[in-house]
């Protein structure tokens, strides 16, 4: 059997679930979790369920920063508390990421990616797209944003250079 000392009062997140990240042994796998399930119990808060539920969550979440999601997943029986399990539903694409951004915004749940709505994942990866074509635009000066006193965002449009790209591109395609 293997043994864990318990773990200290006082540390840091990366200190408490990176060494987490390293155990490759269900039985280690299983004595640490023990030790973080005891840690969270100390603060008197939690009963050993409710501990037990946040230290899964919080490897889950924990596993998504570049590590070996699936081996965590397994080992520790968790999953990514709002993207869900990786070997079910796979890594999330910058538009699913976006999406639980915002309805965590709206103050509404995230949800893991296979309950979600059609034209609610549609909306979202059409506002991905958006985004990702306004930081293009931004990056190529062909347009600047900034806020307005109402608390909006004014886009104004490099029409000059929006213009001249047109142009270039018009030309080459009847050179070609």
């Amino acid at each position: 059997m293997t043994t864990i000392q318990p773990l200290p009062v006082h540390l840091s997140i990366g200190e408490k679930y990176e060494p987490a990240m390293a155990i490759t042994d269900q039985a280690e796998a299983d004595a640490y979790f023990e030790a973080l399930v005891q840690h969270t119990m100390t603060f008197g808060r939690l009963n050993r369920e409710q501990a037990e539920k946040v230290e899964r969550d919080n490897l889950g979440y924990y596993a998504a920063y570049g590590f070996d999601r699936e081996r965590v997943e397994r080992l520790f029986k968790c999953e990514h508390p709002i993207f869900g399990k990786v070997d079910e539903v796979g890594h999330p694409s910058p538009a699913m990421a976006f999406m639980a951004g915002q309805r965590s915004g709206r103050g509404q749940m995230p949800m893991h990616p296979l309950n979600i709505p059609d034209k609610e994942w549609a909306e979202a990866v059409e506002a991905a797209k958006l985004v990702c074509l306004l930081h293009k635009a931004l990056k190529h000066n062909l347009i600047d944003m900034h806020r307005d006193p109402r608390g909006g965002v004014n886009v104004e449009i490099n029409h000059v250079l929006v213009e001249k790209i047109l142009r270039r591109d018009a030309e080459s395609r009847a050179q070609a």
